[in-house]
């Protein structure tokens, strides 16, 4: 076996000298992989240096009466006796004796079978005479039977993810980037062991590439070869239990009810007890998902395509996943479920700084501290009146003006945005007049409350430019507000000059919001693919940093993403999402609100199915922002549409522009503008967003908005020439309708020559894709009314089968088959087998880069 590099963990070295001192046996209980060897080791060194006997029975896997370690170590004692000749534990005791001169001795055993029952009853003989303490590595606790009356079970923690990357720097000669050791971490579950497998293969293979320096994920870190090492942790015995676990790992996250459903409580109930399924609260729900995660990828990755392709069917009965063909690697975006694992540390991290933002308070009341605490408490959603309270609490201790205008900026938040009253929280902000040169906080905070939740002042991007003389602080707070209200009136330029200028001088605060602003004016601006990167970038660096508020507020910004592009998202993952999100925030709202609607608008679902999601959506009390993607309307207005009344959804957004105009929100007026266009293009209204568009700066809209006035006239030129730059804005699923639509026009059709150089260009276009194909086009899936069994043929066909493999699997003869495929093809308009899975890729929106 390979030598795992040691990370010291001293809290437990001292716990297990102290309670071995005071005569207790102990059971260290660790998982496998976890580096239990090395610490014994490392430990058996420890004890020496005291000065104390002690002897290390490492596992060997060898069949014997008496560990081969012992009998070793009593011949360097003079005392070679073969292990045959042992005829009784007191025999051995004595041999014992006489090599340990009768002293207290320690005995450090690597798992239970190097501890026989001769050489329990001999420590039992030796505790006559001299006291002998045990420290055992286990993976679970022993039985009350064979255990010790005066034992006590220590469990060895895992490494976090600093001391693992740390691991795996010096494993692998250069230490990882923070985004491949996440990942690594969570595939392995933080397994020592495990995570090492996983980067040596990885950079074996290629999925790990030398990048300025560090080692950086490329590809999925999954292999083939990893199958010997991952199996190892799922000896399961009985065959009910490997298919309960291949139906899990094939499932991936599901609800405890879901679980208990698919494989039973009994099932349910051995896994938990093997430790090859974890089941973890979040919220009011519990979680199961196998565990380490990479056991659930070996059982996806390992099954044939029709084998997957029957366990999904079993899962469809119980939930509302599909399992389409398996992803390739390097996807654009992502939903995937979210990592228990990453839940668990973002609430540790949670209540660690209400801990300490607390105790600063207490011990100290202050000004500072007290905006402290009562920024902790916003955070984490306490109690409305509990946060006044310390607010009154603080104003007491007269602060400095700095703290006092913060104060005053979290109890107008707490008003306005937990309580629901915006004239209270407005008469707080302009009733504190004397905090000198202080006073932007005020006026910056006023018109962000304005922004979120009333009508942006007319001349607020006046009265934030004023910055002459101001603290640092003042100004950071004021550019920041002052970038957002160039955002939400479409002024991009202005917008990205104020974020460059407050990135460059390295203002105080937090720059992670900036970061996000810096995403939503590249996405507006048609960029894209710097969009998407800045996103999950600031995503990855979120979650390193176990920042709950910015990990919203990035998803946010690729909830937009995936709305722009046309992806689909299937209804569990959105469900997934929204449990994963948790409490509705105080503040901010608007991201929260925003991945809500725009979860909506890229769900793939039935009318019924929408018409939930639009309910639930309604007993959220927040108001709509002037944010882009924040309105209600849009998702009622999606929710008609999907009933039938195109009409009515365009008037549904419409209104909702004019209002969003009327407070002030621009952007956010023009996007529900061009979507009433695309519900019912009307000519008169495309005129007048024609006039907002060229007061804007947003080539995303302008592109949109020529492609839907070209579909309106049937015009091939004018669709032609939009193509490339719906292709650059990243609206992927647009530029596929227009090929579409080309392609059906009558004077393309009548023309050869258009109409081949036309469906060259579409190939070409096509093959840019990641997968090859119609990608994300969400009118397929809305056009193609398939029946259910023409929807589990076209799955098939995506997973690979042919006519007879699908006969086989459905049990059908192979005329009907034939007839279910030449319908599906033709409701789907395409030809070929590769445009159904393409097609079906789509529906369950497979196309991305992992977000979690």
């Amino acid at each position: 076996m390979r030598k795992v590099l040691y990370q010291p963990r001293p809290h437990t070295v001292q716990v297990l000298r102290r309670y071995l001192l005071a005569g207790y046996d102990v059971e260290l209980l660790s998982p496998r992989g976890n580096g239990g060897t090395s610490f014994l080791r490392e430990f058996l060194t420890e004890i020496r240096e005291h000065g104390h006997a002690a002897l290390l029975l490492p596992e060997v896997g060898e069949e014997r009466p008496l560990p081969s370690a012992l009998l070793a170590a009593l011949s360097e004692h003079g005392r070679a006796v073969p292990a045959s000749a042992m005829s009784s534990p007191a025999e051995l005791a004595s041999h014992m004796e006489r090599a340990y001169g009768g002293r207290p001795l320690t005995l450090l055993v690597d798992g239970p079978q190097a501890l026989p029952p001769m050489l329990r009853a001999a420590v039992a003989h030796y505790r006559l005479v001299a006291p002998v303490q045990i420290a055992l590595l286990t993976d679970r606790e022993t039985p009350a039977a064979v255990r010790a009356p005066q034992a006590v079970s220590v469990h060895l923690p895992m490494l976090t993810l600093e001391e693992l990357g740390a691991v795996l720097n010096g494993a692998c000669g250069a230490p990882l980037d923070a985004q491949s050791v996440s990942r690594v971490y969570a595939k392995s579950a933080g397994l020592v062991k495990l995570a090492l497998a996983i980067s040596e293969v990885g950079i074996i293979e290629g999925q790990l590439k030398m990048i300025d320096g560090n080692w950086v994920a490329v590809q999925d870190l999954w292999s083939n070869r990893l199958l010997p090492i991952v199996r190892s942790y799922a000896q399961l015995e009985e065959p009910a239990d490997v298919d309960a676990l291949e139906l899990l790992s094939v499932a991936g996250l599901v609800s405890a009810t879901e679980a208990l459903t698919l494989v039973g409580e009994a099932q349910l109930e051995r896994l938990e007890r093997s430790r090859v399924v974890s089941i973890e609260p979040s919220g009011t729900r519990h979680w199961v998902t196998v565990t380490p995660p990479i056991l659930g990828e070996m059982y996806r990755h390992s099954r044939s395509p029709m084998r997957l392709a029957r366990v999904a069917g079993r899962i469809e009965e119980v939930t509302s996943r599909r399992l389409g063909a398996q992803d390739p690697p390097q996807r654009q975006i992502r939903v995937s479920p979210v990592n228990p694992l990453l839940l668990r540390r973002v609430a540790a991290q949670r209540a660690a700084t209400m801990h300490e933002a607390k105790s600063g308070w207490e011990e100290q009341p202050s000004g500072s501290t007290g905006v402290r605490y009562v920024q902790t408490m916003i955070d984490q959603h306490a109690p409305a009146q509990e946060t006044l309270r310390v607010i009154s609490a603080a104003l007491d201790t007269e602060p400095a003006r700095e703290d006092r205008a913060w104060l005053r900026i979290w109890q107008a938040r707490v008003h306005a945005h937990q309580l629901g009253d915006l004239q209270r929280a407005l008469a707080i902000l302009d009733g504190e007049t004397e905090l000198a040169q202080y006073q932007g906080l005020i006026v910056a905070a006023r018109i962000r409350l304005c922004s979120d939740l009333d009508v942006i002042p007319p001349d607020a991007e006046k009265q934030l430019a004023d910055l002459n003389g101001l603290p640092l602080s003042v100004q950071a707070e004021m550019r920041r507000v002052l970038v957002g209200v160039h955002y939400v009136r479409g002024h991009l330029s202005l917008a990205e000059a104020t974020l460059t200028e407050a990135l460059g001088e390295g203002s105080a605060g937090p720059q992670d919001r900036l970061r996000v602003y810096e995403a939503l004016i590249a996405l507006e601006q048609g960029r894209y693919e710097r969009a998407m990167r800045l996103a999950t970038l600031g995503f990855e660096r979120a979650k390193d940093e176990l920042d709950g508020m910015m990990m919203r507020s990035f998803v946010y910004v690729l909830s937009l993403l995936i709305v722009v592009r046309g992806q689909g998202v299937s209804i569990a993952k959105y469900t997934e999402l929204v449990a994963a999100l948790g409490d509705v925030p105080v503040f901010p709202q608007g991201a929260y609100l925003g991945i809500r609607v725009c979860g909506i608008l890229s769900v793939t679902a039935s009318a019924d199915e929408l018409r939930g999601l639009v309910r639930a959506l309604d007993r959220v009390d927040l108001p709509s922002s002037t944010l882009p993607g924040t309105s209600r309307e849009w998702a009622e207005a999606k929710l008609a549409a999907a009933d039938g009344e195109p009409g009515s959804a365009a008037q549904r957004c419409w209104d909702d522009a004019l209002d969003l105009r009327r407070r002030g929100g621009y952007l956010a007026a023009a996007q529900a503008a061009v979507h009433s266009l695309q519900y019912r293009f009307d000519e008169v209204r495309a005129h007048l967003v024609t006039e907002w568009l060229s007061a804007l700066e947003s080539e995303q809209l302008s592109a949109t908005l020529a492609f839907l006035r070209a579909r309106a006239h049937g015009n091939a030129t004018e669709l032609q020439e939009v193509i490339p730059r719906l292709a650059s804005t990243g609206q992927v699923g647009h530029a596929m309708q227009a090929y579409r639509d080309l392609r059906l026009l009558p004077s393309v059709r009548g023309n050869r020559e258009l109409a081949d150089q036309i469906a060259a260009d579409w190939e070409k276009f096509s093959a840019t894709l990641e997968n090859s194909g119609l990608d994300l086009l969400q009118v397929v899936a809305s056009e193609a009314k398939l029946t259910r069994r023409e929807e589990e043929v076209a799955r098939l066909i995506a997973a690979g089968l042919t006519n007879r493999q699908i006969q086989e699997a459905l049990v059908l003869s192979i005329r009907t088959v034939e007839n279910h495929v030449h319908r599906l093809m033709r409701k789907l308009r395409v030809s070929t087998r590769q445009e159904v899975a393409d097609s079906v890729n789509s529906w369950l929106g497979h196309d991305s880069r992992e977000l979690t």
